[in-house]
């Protein structure tokens, strides 16, 4: 397994956890963190496609590449609202 690889299952295992935890269905995200990625993806989403692409959130302090759960180059709301919510708990 790749280096990608096992961070993605990381960020996959923390969030199932985080999600049965706080009572919510394996994978979901509490309104709440989707409102919040969604503030912080606009904030650095230059062409308002509700994406985040390399070019984009490198201006970022914080890295987020980690919340790219598939690997596409993409952090889409879900996927930085699901990283979010894993580092939270």
């Amino acid at each position: 397994m790749t280096e990608d690889a096992v961070a993605t299952v990381g960020v996959i295992a923390v969030a199932t956890v985080a999600d049965s935890a706080a009572g919510l269905p394996v994978g979901e995200v509490d309104d709440k963190m989707i409102a919040y990625a969604e503030r912080i993806i606009g904030r650095y989403d230059s062409n308002n496609d509700k994406q985040l692409v390399k070019s984009e959130y490198e201006k970022m302090l914080m890295s987020p590449v980690a919340a790219d759960a598939n690997r596409d180059g993409i952090i889409t709301v879900k996927e930085y609202a699901l990283w979010m919510q894993s580092r939270r708990r």
